[in-house]
């Protein structure tokens, strides 16, 4: 916990975003069509920033609810997001 747990969450979070958002940006250049890729991009950066600033808003909400909350629903949130593209494709 503290100051140590949070130096430890901050270089997860670090590494886990620069592995994880140069790979999906790959791969959407790759899935767009050519004359399609700057809006399939830009669409993509706006619901990564639309993310950054909702994120803790919905954290900030279930953890109004419980301490947990704060964690169980994002999770939530995200394994409803995976559902619904798992089932549509």
């Amino acid at each position: 916990g503290g100051q140590a747990g949070l130096w430890v969450g901050s270089i997860v979070i670090a590494l886990g975003g620069g592995i994880a958002l140069p790979c999906l940006t790959s791969n959407l250049t790759r899935a767009a069509k050519p004359g399609t890729q700057g809006q399939v991009l830009g669409f993509s950066q706006s619901l990564q920033t639309f993310g950054r600033s909702i994120g803790p808003l919905i954290a900030a909400a279930g953890f109004a609810v419980t301490p947990l909350g704060a964690y169980a629903l994002p999770v939530a949130l995200g394994v409803v997001g995976v559902v619904f593209v798992v089932k549509k494709s």
